[in-house]
């Protein structure tokens, strides 16, 4: 499988590590849904767990890069992995700044607007789609 190394400026790192926490989050109830499923049919088989059990230790893998801690850093960090794992990782990291910006568009003051969250939104979400982009180029 592809692997690829991306640079994540310092101010997007506790974002990504969210994003991370709530990807892994995901792949663990994925994994217990799949294990009450088996329970529940009665069957020996355990179909799709390995798979499910793969894919949340990638997960971790890329957790382990930023030793699984929401600290806010100083510096740039290194993500690097498997090319779809990342590029998925940093497609929700897009959605999740754009989902930001919505959120910061619906609770403007239309008497005093302040446009400075917004500004501050467009940035976050521009600086996603390069990261974004900047996978999905290799």
């Amino acid at each position: 499988m592809p692997s690829i190394e991306i640079s994540i400026p310092a101010g997007y790192v506790q974002g990504l590590v969210r994003t991370l926490l709530g990807l892994y989050a995901a792949k663990a109830e994925t994994i217990r849904l799949a294990v009450l499923e088996q329970l529940d049919a009665g069957s020996e088989e355990a179909v799709g767990l390995p798979t499910h059990q793969a894919e949340m230790a990638a997960v971790g893998d890329l957790l382990d890069q930023f030793n699984w801690s929401l600290a806010d850093r100083d510096e740039p960090a290194e993500i690097g992995g498997p090319d779809q794992l990342v590029a998925e990782v940093l497609r929700v990291l897009l959605h999740e700044s754009a989902a930001d910006l919505a959120e910061a568009c619906e609770t403007l003051d239309t008497a005093a607007p302040d446009l400075e969250p917004i500004d501050a939104g467009l940035a976050t979400v521009a600086d996603a789609r390069d990261l974004f982009a900047a996978a999905c180029r290799r």
